[in-house]
């Protein structure tokens, strides 16, 4: 029954609409690249709003898939971070969002979120470098500015 509530999930991620029952999941060896990479996008937002939710078995299915789907992507690797995070492994938390950080550097969420997992992993110096290196890509960065108490 949970695998299939997976399956109704990603399937609702991937359409904008709940799945039928007995509707098929796509064949992913028959997706184009371009549907790869969209697929692999909605799988990873789901797996962190799993993560919110504290479902994080689902969240770990969410994203093994979307891996699966495109290795490369950094919003799976910032996934990934947030869901280390969870689980308070925040050596691997720094290396998913080290990841994501490096792939997307003009990404001020993602230098956030590095700051937040090396914070975890007892960095406070390097936290607080990632959270500099945030309001440089974007002076305005809220979850920044409150990490950095300005």
């Amino acid at each position: 029954a949970e695998a299939e509530a997976v399956a109704e999930a990603e399937t609702e991620a991937e359409t904008g609409a709940p799945a039928e029952a007995g509707e098929a999941e796509p064949d992913e060896a028959t997706l184009s690249e371009r549907e790869r990479e969209q697929l692999s996008d909605a799988l990873a937002r789901d797996a962190e709003q799993a993560v919110r939710r504290g479902e994080l078995d689902e969240a770990a299915q969410l994203l093994a898939r979307s891996e699966r789907l495109d290795e490369g992507n950094p919003q799976t690797h910032a996934a990934f971070a947030a869901y280390y995070m969870a689980r308070e492994d925040g050596a691997r938390a720094v290396e998913h969002a080290e990841l994501a950080a490096r792939m997307r550097s003009r990404r001020a969420r993602y230098h956030v979120l590095l700051g937040d997992a090396r914070r975890l992993a007892g960095d406070a110096a390097g936290a607080r470098r990632a959270w500099e290196r945030a309001l440089e890509v974007d002076p305005d960065n809220a979850r920044a500015l409150r990490r950095l108490d300005r």
